[in-house]
């Protein structure tokens, strides 16, 4: 949204022979530049008469208002990109395994989908999205190790290209349901690691956010 403010005074002073008149213009835009039109200020009047004196401090002052009025403007959009992700959080990988299960929260202020998760390759090769499910077809409860069973079940994985997200609604990734795996990796995940991965959103564009790697899931 832009602003766009213009503001005209016409000053009448009797005391001059041919009615004078003091045009200024205040105009506010896109970029939230406040430019005084100081050169189509016209002044028949004599230079010392006392409204032409105060004249400069009222223009000074409006353009400190619009000034204001675009900061507000632009504050208010950046508090509507709220989105979250927090709690990132996979375990430490069991001696030849190459493959990690990672969880964590997203929280969006929109609809939008997450479309594509990926990390740096010199970290793994790829990360996909996956959603746990038994062979029954419904969600797996808590499961060990890299949520691909539990006991007395068969498992399987089926997965996915998107996942949606509803205004104001946490979506979680987390045992037993859906969750990313970061496979092929380049080195062993100890406990107290860390590694960046990158997701990418329809509306919100990419983020990245830190994986701590930890025994506490």
């Amino acid at each position: 949204m832009s602003l766009d403010l213009a503001l005209e005074f016409r000053l009448w002073l009797p005391m001059a022979p041919n009615t004078p008149v003091t045009r200024a213009i205040i105009r506010t835009g896109t970029a939230g530049a406040t430019r005084a039109t100081s050169g189509l200020m016209r002044v028949k009047s004599p230079p010392d008469h006392p409204v032409l004196r105060v004249l400069p401090a009222v223009v000074a002052v409006l353009g400190m208002v619009t000034l204001g009025a675009c900061g507000s403007e632009s504050a208010s959009r950046n508090d509507v990109d709220t989105l979250t992700i927090t709690d990132a959080r996979t375990r430490p990988t069991s001696p030849g395994v190459d493959v990690a299960a990672v969880y964590l929260d997203v929280t969006s202020p929109n609809d939008d989908t997450i479309t594509a998760v990926s990390t740096p390759t010199d970290v793994a090769a790829k990360v996909t999205m996956h959603q746990a499910m038994t062979a029954d077809g419904d969600g797996m409860g808590a499961m060990p190790g890299m949520d691909h069973s539990t006991e007395g079940d068969m498992a399987a994985m089926e997965a996915l290209t998107s996942v949606s997200l509803s205004p104001d609604t946490t979506v979680s990734f987390e045992p037993g349901g859906m969750h990313l795996i970061v496979e092929n990796l380049t080195y062993p995940l100890e406990d107290g690691d860390t590694f960046e991965i990158t997701l990418t959103f329809a509306v919100a564009g990419q983020r990245t956010v830190t994986v701590d790697v930890t025994n506490d899931i």
